[in-house]
């Protein structure tokens, strides 16, 4: 464990794990500018963290595995003729804001939603998942990170972090799922 500041005491939000390599060579150098990156860092880990805090007591339904697990077998000629254009995308995110998020979600959104939606539906009508506790979940989820004053990225990123987590699934296709639940409006509002 390294001191983020030199000059401070020894508390858990000034001290940062660093590989031994790093460590040596920031022992040595009085850098402010590594000093300011390696606050920043921790800044973005204590956040993480707080978020996870925040969402271990809300559960996300087993059945998502199954999702995630079609959502993986899908072949491009199955998901040519399922494109959608995504319009409420806008509505939900500025691409001034974050156009990288922005495109992420709408790229997903129009590559997978349809074929997305018609997986869920599917497995709600055989039993597989319910299909409306998985929104509620989601919608508490964003919920509790929006009043928690998270970004949107940091939403995103936090939501499919916690199916991943739920699922031990790749986070690309957690993502996928995130960004069907903005399209149907389970995550993010309108902005006004």
């Amino acid at each position: 464990m390294a001191l983020i500041d030199k000059k401070k005491a020894p508390k858990i939000e000034n001290l940062l794990a660093l590989c031994p390599r790093c460590y040596a060579t920031y022992s040595i150098d009085d850098n402010k500018k590594i000093c300011k990156e390696l606050t920043g860092v921790k800044q973005i880990l204590m956040g993480h963290q707080r978020s996870v805090t925040l969402l271990d007591d809300l559960p996300i339904e087993k059945g998502v595995i199954g999702i995630i697990l079609k959502v993986k077998n899908l072949k491009e000629k199955e998901l040519a003729d399922a494109s959608l254009d995504p319009k409420e995308i806008k509505q939900k995110l500025s691409p001034d804001d974050n156009f990288a998020l922005y495109m992420t979600v709408k790229t997903y959104v129009n590559t997978y939603y349809v074929r997305l939606r018609e997986i869920m539906i599917n497995l709600d009508k055989r039993g597989e998942i319910d299909y409306d506790e998985i929104q509620d979940q989601i919608h508490a989820i964003y919920k509790r990170l929006k009043k928690a004053k998270r970004t949107n990225i940091e939403i995103f990123n936090e939501i499919a972090a916690k199916i991943h987590k739920v699922s031990l699934q790749e986070e690309i296709y957690c993502q996928i799922v995130v960004s069907y639940f903005i399209q149907s409006c389970e995550v993010f509002d309108a902005i006004t």
